[in-house]
């Protein structure tokens, strides 16, 4: 018998800027247009993957979670590259690939509650813009520029890639929290079978930008709850090999929210996502 397994939270999606209640995220602008991105908050049901009854399968959901431990968190310098080159070791066996390496990762820490926020910024404050890219995201999204992530994927095997004619490459996420249990912006994923891509709003930044995803209620949106530093969430960004259509899931959107059911706990939220190239 299934469960209920859903709660109901505030997530940011791109809008209209005559849409009321529709606010600017700075330093972000539409393709081809230029104009600034802007959001507006609509209340979606989560499920829990924790209580969920059956366990997601990443080719048929295009993420899904995993116990792979990291004794490294916060272990000296460059204990970021080992867990990334770590993170990557673990995907090739993970998923029975050729190759897979980093091409790069980054690290979010929540500030305070009132601080910083996309509301309160503006295109002319570099140091917001510092503060807001260590900040989990505030809308949901797609890391991936499709027009570019090809020549990215191969730039992590270096210069001299052998893998330039493989038949088939991807770009995987890992995300890992640097604490836990995570009560406080966790990260939050569409099953990528219910993305339209008609909901798919192309954006760029300092960064090469992606995309950023306009509401649909069709799509499922999912969390892990309560998420330790030995639990990963992987999803996919990119694969050559997969079509986004007839429910296949070639890429996964994702973001975060705040669980305003919940009592603050001990410490806000750190992590650290990897995005690994692969080949299969």
């Amino acid at each position: 018998m299934s469960r209920n397994t859903t709660r109901e939270a505030d997530l940011n999606f791109a809008s209209d800027p005559s849409c009321p209640g529709s606010f600017p995220i700075p330093f972000i602008s539409r393709v081809p247009s230029g104009e600034t991105l802007y959001v507006r908050t609509h209340k979606v049901p989560l499920h829990n993957l924790r209580e969920d009854e059956y366990h997601p399968s990443f080719d048929v959901t295009g993420f899904t979670w995993e116990t792979a431990s990291f004794d490294g968190i916060n272990s000296g310098v460059g204990w970021e590259d080992r867990c990334a080159k770590e993170a990557c070791e673990w995907l090739k066996g993970f998923l029975g690939a050729q190759a897979c390496a980093p091409m790069n990762w980054n690290l979010r820490q929540r500030t305070a509650t009132g601080a910083t926020s996309p509301e309160t910024l503006s295109d002319s404050d570099d140091e917001a813009f510092r503060v807001l890219g260590q900040e989990p995201s505030s809308a949901s999204h797609l890391d991936v520029n499709r027009e570019r992530v090809i020549d990215e994927v191969l730039r992590a095997f270096g210069p001299d890639t052998p893998y330039s004619t493989a038949d088939r490459l991807a770009m995987i996420n890992i995300w890992r929290p640097l604490k836990g249990p995570v009560t406080d912006a966790p990260l939050v994923l569409c099953d990528g079978r219910s993305l339209d891509p008609a909901d798919l709003d192309q954006t760029t930044d300092m960064f090469g930008g992606g995309y950023y995803i306009k509401f649909n209620p069709n799509m499922k949106w999912v969390f892990l709850s309560d998420q330790m530093p030995d639990e990963i969430l992987l999803f996919r960004q990119f694969d050559s090999a997969v079509a986004h259509e007839n429910r296949n899931p070639a890429y996964v959107a994702h973001t975060s929210f705040i669980d305003n059911d919940r009592p603050e706990g001990e410490f806000l939220r750190s992590s650290i996502e990897v995005r690994c190239a692969v080949v299969y």
